[in-house]
């Protein structure tokens, strides 16, 4: 049996996730090979709780006729629908999203998300975020090929394009 490609673009729907303030929790352990005290940060339950739900969740939206996870640079587009009136960090919601679309296997990496759009909606019940995950076309040129038509172009002098050696 053959795997699917990844997807040219998955739409998925989100619970709003909790706050990046309250993700993680402080602990302090001790080694005792070192016989000294450390700070550490773990997931807080709530945490937990919202990387398993969700990747359930992800789980039954996931199209049958693809094979996740993206492998290659994509584009993230996020329209985030917040659970009530409150004035919030809209980065707090990045890190917890990027977090549990890596852990359900939707992407290899979040190192792999090259754009980020985020965008705002009225108010919903209990707060959902619509994310739509796209790959990036990488283009058909070479990095010598660009070099070269930028010298050509007379735009960077001879030898001293970022592929010139010494």
């Amino acid at each position: 049996m053959t795997r699917a490609a990844a997807p040219v673009q998955t739409l998925l729907t989100l619970p709003y996730p909790p706050s990046i303030n309250h993700y993680y929790l402080p602990v302090v352990r001790f080694n005792p090979r070192t016989r000294m005290h450390y700070a550490d940060l773990v997931l807080s339950a709530k945490a937990k709780q919202y990387r398993e739900s969700t990747g359930w969740l992800i789980l039954s939206q996931r199209p049958r006729e693809h094979c996740w996870p993206y492998k290659a640079a994509v584009v993230l587009t996020l329209t985030v629908s917040p659970p009530d009136q409150h004035v919030r960090d809209r980065d707090n919601i990045l890190k917890a999203t990027l977090d549990v679309l890596v852990t359900s296997g939707v992407l290899a990496d979040d190192s792999l998300v090259q754009e980020i759009h985020l965008y705002s909606a009225a108010p919903k019940e209990g707060g959902v975020i619509e994310a739509c995950i796209e790959a990036m076309h990488s283009t058909d040129i070479s990095e010598a090929a660009f070099n070269d038509a930028l010298v050509e172009q007379a735009l960077v002098p001879p030898g001293l394009h970022s592929g010139a050696r010494r």
